[in-house]
């Protein structure tokens, strides 16, 4: 047997998506050559696309055992020690990762996200500093710079970071909503009022009726009762913004052709274009000056409890956000003083200290309308007392620009 060319097998079916045969072959290899270093670095990366963590561990551990030099091998085995939830081990292997290479592309960005998940900000903003000044060129190591100077309440700090992003990547969402939270805690009102735009790119609207639905009322009911059945549906997911409440899955994955996926689709994608096509062209701001020519849909359902909400939070990866209601508590009415169950734009997240009072907008969700906003605007639910469930669908449309 050919170790070499079994192993250079293995790299082409892994490297074209062909991850059983890559497997196997890998493990070929190792039964051969246990110890076989690239066989086992290798091994462990494809059991971390496969989300076998333990595996991973195991496989690139081993890896580093036989090669504690090779850079790349200890910076894989932090990427596998933070997905097994051990970040201060994965943080160790990210330091020697840069012991062995202080140049690695890749290491020391990694150094600075597990210093900041362990608390330790000081730190990762020194490691993401010099993570910037390896990859200047890198739009999402400035980006996440200004983030981490934001949670360190470096407001004025941030503004550089986020400029350096917008002029590398204009329109990235992260860095918009960045800048707007750097300005308003600075004081700049108008210029923070100005990137928001909250007046400008918050619209409501009816939900969209697709066929075989006559009535919106129908429509609203029979999506209801699709989410609130959806077999995806589970308690408060991990890394959402749900509480107090459930969350599905996608609602549009591949192989989902039934009535309500068909219609979802259909409904999204025209209140998406209707929105795109009212809004105006405003070449001062990163987001209104550009729109994707094309989008893919995300959506999933939220149904909310008794004191259920959803913490403020956006959706970087999309481009236009949106939300609407299909069945809601008595509760939430229009003359609550206190907005239970309202949506509410404009607040930073909880990491981001917020010592001036920001700039909100506050509205009335109803069932069968519809909100849309961009990506980059934060947003969250004022939690509502009820023994009636808030069911809701939002989505994202993800830019597709080429």
């Amino acid at each position: 047997m050919n170790l070499a060319s079994v192993l250079e097998e293995a790299r082409r079916h892994h490297a074209g998506g062909d991850l059983a045969r890559a497997d196997a072959l890998y493990r070929e290899v190792l039964a051969a050559v246990p110890q076989q270093p690239d066989a086992l670095h290798l091994s462990g990366i494809l059991a971390l696309q496969q989300q076998r963590i333990d595996d991973a561990v195991q496989r690139i551990g081993a890896a580093a055992a036989v090669q504690p030099g090779n850079a790349d091998v200890q910076s894989n085995l932090g990427v596998a020690l933070r997905a097994a939830g051990r970040e201060a081990d994965a943080a160790q292997a990210f330091r020697r990762a840069l012991d062995a290479n202080p140049r690695h592309p890749n290491a020391g960005y990694n150094l600075a996200v597990a210093q900041r998940n362990l608390g330790d900000l000081a730190g990762a903003i020194a490691s993401m500093r010099a993570a910037v000044a390896l990859q200047p060129e890198s739009a999402e190591r400035h980006r996440d710079l200004a983030g981490l100077l934001l949670e360190a309440g470096r407001h004025a700090e941030a503004l550089a970071p986020c400029d350096e992003c917008l002029a590398r990547e204009p329109g990235d969402r992260l860095a918009i909503s960045y800048k707007a939270m750097a300005l308003e805690q600075c004081g700049d009102a108008a210029a923070a009022s100005a990137l928001k735009a909250m007046d400008r790119v918050v619209r409501e609207m009816p939900l969209p009726v697709p066929a075989p639905w006559r009535e919106r009322t129908a429509l609203c009911a029979d999506l209801a009762a699709w989410v609130r059945s959806h077999p995806s549906l589970m308690e408060q997911p991990r890394d959402r913004a749900t509480t107090h409440g459930r969350q599905t899955g996608g609602l549009l994955d591949a192989g989902d052709d039934g009535a309500e996926p068909r219609a979802l689709r259909g409904l999204i994608d025209a209140a998406v274009t209707a929105y795109l096509d009212a809004l105006p062209s405003d070449p001062a701001h990163p987001w209104l000056a550009l729109r994707p020519p094309r989008w893919e849909l995300t959506a999933w359902g939220v149904v909310l409890d008794d004191q259920g909400y959803q913490a403020p939070h956006n959706h970087p990866a999309g481009w236009v956000s949106g939300v609407f209601y299909l069945s809601l508590p008595a509760a939430i009415r229009a003359d609550d003083d206190a907005h239970e169950g309202w949506i509410e734009f404009g607040r930073p997240p909880d990491e981001i200290p917020a010592p001036r009072a920001p700039d909100v907008r506050l509205f009335l969700p109803r069932v069968g309308t519809m909100f849309l906003f961009p990506s980059y605007l934060h947003h969250r639910t004022i939690p509502f007392r009820s023994a009636d469930k808030r069911v809701s669908i939002a989505f994202d449309a993800l830019p597709v620009w080429g």
